[in-house]
């Protein structure tokens, strides 16, 4: 089965497509009206982009780990403070 998921399209909106929404909390977010607690996976939609979030709930001591192509022994690094989605 396919895990539930949203998308969201910033260049749709501004041809003129359906509004995006976004809404964020200290534990979930809410994108298009659709609930997501924390933690969750953001991955961008192009396959080649291996930049991937993972956002934690203040519950749980918050912040966010970045995943990545691996450089030397590293993949991914964790950021306490960093609990906001990205928007760009």
């Amino acid at each position: 089965p396919t895990p539930r998921y949203a998308a969201m399209s910033r260049d749709l909106e501004a041809a003129g497509g359906p509004k995006q929404t976004l809404e964020e909390f200290d534990d979930y977010v809410v994108v298009n009206g659709q609930v997501f607690n924390k933690p969750f996976v953001e991955k961008p939609v192009d396959a080649e982009n291996h930049h991937i979030f993972i956002y934690y709930p203040m519950a749980a001591g918050g912040g966010s780990k970045r995943l990545f192509r691996k450089v030397d022994n590293k993949s991914s690094h964790y950021y306490a403070d960093e609990h906001k989605v990205r928007r760009d």
